[in-house]
């Protein structure tokens, strides 16, 4: 990660950071590669293995507490989809 950009970055803006770039690869199917190249490239889950059933339901939880509910819907949808 570029060092000057980090530390403007609050630990909450990191870790939402993570949660976005997450939902991005796990639920957009975005190139996790992509990501890597950015000077934020965080994740919340362990990019280089899989994603399991637990990640998805984290990112939920997570967008749930922040009250973004049109993404909790998509992932709702990619969980249904995914795990039932």
């Amino acid at each position: 990660m570029n060092m000057e950009y980090e530390e403007y970055l609050s630990d909450d803006e990191e870790l939402h950071m993570a949660h976005l770039n997450s939902y991005d690869v796990i639920v957009m199917g975005a190139d996790i590669q992509t990501i890597i190249n950015t000077d934020i490239y965080m994740f919340m889950h362990d990019p280089s293995y899989p994603h399991e059933e637990e990640d998805v339901l984290l990112l939920l939880r997570y967008f749930e507490e922040i009250e973004e509910y049109e993404r909790c819907i998509i992932i709702k949808k990619f969980y249904d989809e995914s795990y039932l």
